[in-house]
């Protein structure tokens, strides 16, 4: 049976730190740009940033560079992107970052009293679908240093077509973002990591247990614009996908990977850089993350791969970090390619200078920096360094076409076709293994053996959101 594919579009350009004259969106912005079977719905959103963080590095003269505000910047938010949610009835729209290295889902709302102000707030009292569980959520923190206390409340959630009810969520009740003390630019942070046995269903669980996405699988792309990117959940764009996809698996924490499956994670086993071979911890895994901007490694492995490209240490905050002068902003073409060898060869990455280098303006080394997205953490503890995954962020993944696969625990890699006028192609993902997914205990269909009925396949639905990426 041919299901009825829909898929929703939003394109999302950068905001930008400062004021704009005109920061509504008018609702004439809002037209369907394609009437054919698939419903195709365009929301564009306008976010100056990065233009006026390219203008910047372009025109900075070596006097002005020393007193820019952007010299502050150390890469955390580098390539992070966001999208539209909508909690409660009536809908209110929040601005959330759809985050593989996590799988808590919080907002701001009404009950924050302390942090940054965001462009939008959820509050609770204007929902006739809200509910207040009274009940404290254990404190958040994630490895930038961002953290969360909060409280657990339910509501409907919605991402376009897609609409979920009763999906519990926190509240936040104060958080914390380092670099962003006054301003952040998202309201909350949708973790799409597996979940623990004993969890509450997700809002994406969800979905995948009432038949309403056509496969457990989120696609997941960057433009070549670097401002725009897409998510699309209950399948892939296959007019995104150049060449054969290629698989590896995702395993569980703990040596050999035989613990609980928490991240998006898969062995990494072999590096080069140009002829030179690294080495890699043993039983050493990466975490594929769209919620973090650079590769975060422990910190030994960082210094190996930096000093095999003659890269110097550079002044950062919280993550070591090494670079290059480079003149006029334009990344070295002589530095050597780097190659990423997971799940014992099952597939390789390989990636060239400008595909892993960034550049930012001046600190301590030069005018402009041309700066390595390998970046060092130093653990706390007795082997911690080798028993957490490395973290491979959007810097990264830009280049390829990542495909999570829910239900059969793997991830789904291609190189991307980056282009920003292609024309889109959904495509279901893989049949899904009867049962659960990871440690989430997640059906995929909407009776009780985990499978879709045929009546429920008539309502599929595939949905894409697109998500806009924010530099500081």
């Amino acid at each position: 049976m041919k299901l009825p594919i829909h898929l929703l579009l939003w394109v999302i350009t950068a905001t930008s730190a400062r004021p704009s004259p005109n920061p509504s969106l008018s609702s004439s912005a809002l037209h369907p740009v394609d009437q054919s079977s698939q419903d195709i719905f365009h929301i564009p959103l306008s976010n100056p940033h990065l233009t006026l963080h390219k203008r910047s590095l372009q025109s900075l003269s070596k006097r002005q560079i020393h007193s820019e505000v952007i010299t502050g910047n150390d890469g955390r938010s580098l390539f992070t992107y966001y999208g539209t949610v909508s909690v409660g009835t009536p809908k209110q729209n929040l601005t959330i970052l759809f985050d593989t290295g996590s799988n808590q889902f919080w907002i701001r709302s009404s009950k924050t009293s302390a942090g940054p102000s965001t462009p939008g707030s959820f509050d609770g009292s204007k929902s006739s679908t809200y509910v207040n569980l009274q009940s404290e959520a254990p404190s958040i923190s994630y490895g930038d240093g961002t953290s969360v206390q909060s409280t657990y409340a339910t509501d409907t959630v919605s991402i376009g077509n897609l609409t979920a009810t009763n999906v519990q969520f926190s509240e936040a009740l104060s958080w914390s973002e380092p670099g962003r003390e006054r301003t952040s630019f998202y309201d909350g942070i949708m973790g799409m990591s597996f979940l623990p046995a004993d969890a509450p269903k997700s809002f994406w669980a969800m979905l995948i247990e009432q038949g309403k996405v056509a496969s457990p699988v989120v696609g997941y792309y960057i433009d070549e614009s670097e401002e725009r990117g897409g998510i699309t959940f209950g399948g892939y764009d296959a007019s995104r996908v150049k060449g054969d996809l290629e698989w590896v698996s995702v395993v569980g924490n703990g040596k050999g990977g035989t613990g609980s499956i928490v991240h998006w994670q898969t062995p990494w086993t072999g590096l080069t850089v140009g002829n030179a071979k690294i080495d890699i911890p043993a039983d050493h895994d990466l975490d594929f993350d769209t919620g973090t901007s650079l590769a975060v490694l422990p910190q030994q492995l960082a210094e190996s791969i930096n000093k095999e490209l003659g890269l110097n240490a550079v002044n950062s905050t919280g993550m070591s970090m090494w670079g290059v002068t480079c003149d006029a902003g334009r990344i070295p073409t002589n530095l050597p390619n780097l190659t990423l060898t997971l799940d014992g060869g099952a597939t390789t990455m390989t990636f060239a200078p400008s595909e892993y280098m960034w550049v930012r303006a001046a600190s301590s080394i030069g005018p402009f920096e041309c700066i390595s997205g390998f970046t060092g953490k130093k653990y706390s503890g007795t082997g911690s360094s080798t028993s957490q995954p490395s973290i491979l962020g959007n810097l990264f993944l830009r280049k390829y076409y990542t495909i999570f696969d829910y239900g059969n625990k793997r991830i789904g890699l291609a190189e991307a076709v980056r282009r920003t006028n292609v024309k889109g192609n959904l495509t279901p993902g893989p049949e899904p293994r009867t049962g659960v997914a990871g440690t989430a205990a997640i059906a995929y269909g909407t009776n009780s053996a985990g499978r879709m009925t045929p009546l429920s396949w008539m309502y599929v639905l595939l949905s894409t959101l697109y998500i806009s990426m924010y530099i500081v």
